[in-house]
């Protein structure tokens, strides 16, 4: 197994524990245990929290309990799993047959796309006779990491991790991570860059101009279309655009599920609290409204 962590402190070798990760210190040579500088206990749920203070731009960073709930409720009813299958049909081109292979979940939520991408990465590493294959699923939430440990305690015979962490300062070694996926999650191209190997993927999912238009269309007064190929320019000088594929269909929400689905967007905080009550109150009378998901895939290349 490769040593894929570094203590996100003083950035000396970090190795993985049941119970706690314990950071070498920067004296590599000496066997001393009192050099040790820093250690990471891994909590009851199974994730280990690799953010520092320095590295939070606020007292509890990421998506609120609220929005938590919301968007668990909402995945669970199999709205966008006809988008996770396409993601995962998507994702076959960047399996590789090598050992110590590494995927690198960055953004990862409660593990709705990790835990099938996983097993994805397991089952080929199983059919290639693969040795060390390892998964990591990191975000930058507490509270999400917690449902992600909890979401991807079956593969308790694999190496698979769940980290709290920044995506702008991920404790992994440069070069160590043969695929990283971020699905809704922001884009850095030079710390994607740093972290892939050589010939490494980034597998990118994001909303497309269309996506859930008919619900910005009733709680903005005005709508812009959502952006998805400016990222791609910004990549253009370290990655190469292998591929990329549209996921578009329509879903049937009640009020209570329309509620999910506001709650777990920043549509919640952006949009006007009584046109969505509005809107709600529609859904209600109705009994259902229909809404357009809409997505797009990319498949890029490091380039060496």
């Amino acid at each position: 197994m490769l040593n894929l962590f570094v203590c996100p402190v003083c950035q000396s070798p970090l190795l993985p524990n049941a119970k706690t990760w314990q950071c070498a210190g920067q004296n590599l040579n000496n066997q001393n245990p009192n050099l040790r500088q820093h250690s990471f206990d891994v909590a009851k749920q199974g994730y280990v929290n690799l953010l520092p203070v320095q590295h939070k731009h606020s007292k509890n960073p990421g998506d609120t309990d609220n929005a938590i709930k919301a968007r668990q409720q909402f995945l669970a009813k199999g709205h966008y799993q006809g988008f996770r299958q396409s993601l995962l049909d998507f994702a076959k081109d960047s399996l590789t047959p090598i050992d110590d292979f590494c995927w690198l979940d960055i953004g990862c939520g409660e593990g709705y796309y990790s835990q099938k991408l996983f097993e994805q990465v397991f089952d080929f590493a199983q059919q290639n006779n693969l040795n060390n294959p390892t998964a990591i699923a990191l975000d930058i939430s507490k509270p999400v990491v917690t449902a992600t440990a909890k979401a991807l305690k079956n593969f308790t015979k694999n190496q698979v991790y769940s980290c709290v962490a920044s995506a702008s300062n991920v404790p992994i070694l440069s070069g160590t991570v043969n695929v990283i996926s971020t699905i809704f999650s922001p884009i850095l191209p030079e710390e994607f860059y740093r972290l892939l190997a050589k010939d490494g993927f980034l597998l990118i999912g994001k909303p497309k101009a269309n996506h859930l238009f008919e619900l910005r269309q009733a709680i903005f007064d005005r709508v812009e279309a959502h952006d998805s190929q400016k990222f791609v320019e910004q990549l253009t000088p370290l990655f190469h655009l292998i591929k990329e594929q549209h996921c578009s269909y329509q879903i049937q929400l009640n009020a209570t599920e329309l509620a999910d689905l506001l709650a777990m967007t920043p549509y919640a905080y952006r949009a006007k609290p009584e046109k969505i009550q509005a809107l709600l109150s529609d859904c209600e009378q109705q009994g259902q409204m229909i809404f357009t998901v809409d997505f797009l895939m990319y498949l890029l290349k490091k380039v060496d």
